[in-house]
């Protein structure tokens, strides 16, 4: 598995909502890898209520969970104007294209398959803000646009090499996993 080239996320404020743990922590992980600040719940109402505290860059939210769903959570943000600037991602597993097209239909900014793949996730947050500031301007109260931008190749201290270890280690048993099924 090759790792994706160093981000720089540090302007990110992202909101994760996913009821799996596995999930949740591989991403978490991931984002925070970044430089990204990561508020997690797992399901609408939990994200909701993160929500009245947050101002987030980007909203990645699981469609399929119980007691509010993430189809419920994107209604109900999207009916708040100051939020009109906020991307929100579908981070699902369900990978069938017509499952894509409900998605992006339904006004999601972007689509991301669970389990993701590590070295384009990023990426495709990326596109995904970049599109919504097209359109909105940046999402954040600061003003700043939200970049992840590549960066020099610092030599990676001690910290990064265990989490990239960890992240890596976590994908590799989900493969695992799978294919044992």
């Amino acid at each position: 598995m090759t790792f994706p080239q160093h981000y720089y996320a540090k302007d990110w404020v992202v909101l994760l909502i996913d009821d799996e743990e596995d999930n949740l922590h591989m991403a978490q992980l991931t984002l925070e890898h970044w430089g990204a600040q990561v508020h997690a719940g797992k399901n609408g109402i939990e994200g909701m209520k993160l929500l009245e505290t947050l101002d987030p860059s980007v909203i990645l939210l699981d469609l399929s969970m119980p007691e509010m769903d993430g189809w419920a959570m994107y209604r109900k943000v999207r009916e708040q104007e100051k939020y009109n600037a906020v991307p929100i991602i579908a981070l699902t597993a369900h990978a069938m294209s017509t499952d894509k097209a409900k998605v992006l239909e339904a006004g999601f900014d972007g689509y991301i398959t669970k389990p993701f793949m590590i070295d384009s996730f990023m990426e495709r947050i990326q596109e995904c803000i970049n599109r919504r500031q097209a359109q909105y301007g940046p999402a954040n109260s600061s003003g700043q646009e939200s970049v992840v931008a590549p960066a020099a190749s610092p030599e990676p201290n001690h910290k990064d090499l265990e989490v990239k270890n960890e992240v890596e280690q976590d994908a590799s048993l989900s493969e695992t996993e799978e294919k044992s099924q």
